[in-house]
């Protein structure tokens, strides 16, 4: 049974692939270091993250197989579903039998299974884009969230020209890492598992008043909670200001 296995980065998982390739084997099964190998009697052979290798495949993909296909790997990765980086192997190589062609087969369980983890992928930046929520923190604008898939290095980018003159930061909560920009740069930092929560009592008062105005235009005989889950999963609403209502957020009296 031939088991590989790689670091967890998308440099490792592409380092394991080149070897792969370079022995002509077909794998039962590729594997994060540590995961998914428990109760099997052989152990998985690892290959370790090589940088020159890595681009060196990448560049090879992109030469046979077309720039969508390596963007298209590349992104559905990030979904980190189940067996991930066995569905990307398989399609891989469908692409190296078949040819650029290949990305048309959406009928083929070797094609769709990626092609929808990158559109869930891409659905969840498309989502985040609009729903992240800044407010200033020791000079910084921070955003908290708690995103389903690994979407930070694709969601950065969109919010350089919408923040151009600002130092801000995106944290994503659950995996412990955060995003940073300033002056059209990004890079990539831990953070912890936890939102920070020092707020200003300046930010408090906008925070009131964003949530007071958010009540009083509700049109509450119109009021659909069905459909504003459906546009909006309540997995979103922890860290949206209009959401996650403070107990003082309102005042007593008419508005």
């Amino acid at each position: 049974m031939a088991l590989w296995a790689f670091d967890g980065s998308f440099e490792g998982l592409l380092s394991t692939y080149a070897e792969i390739f370079q022995r002509q084997e077909t794998p039962d099964d590729v594997v994060v270091q540590g995961e998914g190998s428990q109760g099997t009697l052989f152990s998985p052979a690892f290959v370790p993250s090589d940088e020159k290798k890595a681009e060196a495949f990448a560049r090879a993909v992109r030469r046979r197989l077309g720039d969508r296909t390596f963007d298209t790997v590349m992104v559905a990765f990030l979904s980190e579903r189940p067996r991930m980086a066995w569905h990307l192997w398989r399609y891989l190589d469908l692409g190296r039998r078949e040819g650029p062609a290949f990305f048309l087969q959406r009928g083929d369980p070797r094609v769709s299974s990626v092609h929808l983890a990158r559109r869930a992928v891409l659905r969840e930046v498309h989502r985040l884009s609009g729903l992240a929520r800044f407010e200033p923190l020791q000079g910084v604008l921070y955003a908290p969230l708690a995103p389903r898939y690994d979407v930070l290095e694709l969601l950065g980018p969109l919010f350089i020209p919408r923040l151009s003159g600002e130092r801000w930061m995106l944290h994503d909560v659950g995996r412990g890492k955060a995003v940073c920009g300033e002056g059209g740069e990004l890079r990539g930092v831990e953070a912890p598992r936890r939102a920070l929560k020092v707020v200003s009592e300046g930010e408090r008062d906008y925070r009131r008043l964003w949530q007071r105005y958010f009540e009083i235009i509700t049109v509450e005989h119109r009021r659909n909670s069905r459909l504003q889950k459906h546009f909006i999963p309540e997995r979103y609403w922890k860290f949206l200001t209009e959401k996650a209502l403070e107990p003082e957020a309102f005042s007593p009296g008419p508005p």
